[in-house]
């Protein structure tokens, strides 16, 4: 963590936002991007020392990399709103459902909703994610969108990376399977708060 150390060393007046706390000699900032892997670290606590040097204390990374996750379920040969895209970040859950034609050929406007995310629920999440391993599933698993079948995928952004997997059944992802599985109970528990804001509508 060199770099870290030397950027507090020569760079002693700096402007933080919300992301940084000053407190009694020490310095908490939530992310600082470093030229190195992992590229991004947080979290990151420095203690100013007595002769000016800022002394690192702790940081972490691994999970922590995790920008975005995207789950989607897609309908295959079916109207009105049969495709869903939940997309989690640390601050935001956003669902979106759309659709490719009405049962009366009508075009169906796109509906999303957005709630505030929880640091629990986050780090609940992704702490079950292991981008190495997940990196080298297959992009398509199964027979996603066959037989008139759904179509499920996963995008995970962790840092500069991206993956993207499609598959037709949570059978096709034991690999991921708590997961897969906690991201799925997100994802109902969203859909069921959005159809009861729609009633109220």
């Amino acid at each position: 963590m060199r770099y870290l150390i030397l950027l507090f060393y020569f760079v002693s007046s700096m402007c933080f936002g919300q992301s940084a706390n000053y407190t009694d000699n020490s310095l908490s900032i939530r992310e600082v991007t470093v030229p190195f892997s992992p590229g991004i670290v947080h979290d990151v606590q420095f203690k100013l020392a007595e002769d000016g040097r800022w002394d690192l204390l702790d940081y972490s990374n691994g999970s922590a990399g995790v920008r975005k996750v995207r789950y989607g379920i897609s309908g295959n040969f079916c109207s009105g709103y049969c495709r869903t895209l939940l997309e989690i970040t640390q601050e935001v859950l956003v669902l979106t459902r759309s659709a490719a034609f009405s049962d009366d050929e009508q075009t169906l406007p796109t509906i999303s909703a957005i709630a505030l995310n929880t640091e629990e629920s986050w780090n609940s999440l992704v702490k079950l994610i292991d981008f190495s391993s997940f990196e080298q599933l297959p992009d398509r698993l199964g027979c996603p969108g066959c037989a008139d079948g759904p179509l499920y995928f996963i995008e995970i952004y962790y840092e500069q990376k991206y993956k993207r997997i499609e598959f037709g059944n949570e059978t096709d992802v034991v690999e991921i399977k708590a997961f897969y599985e906690k991201l799925k109970a997100i994802s109902d528990e969203q859909t069921i708060k959005f159809n009861q804001a729609l009633k109220k509508l």
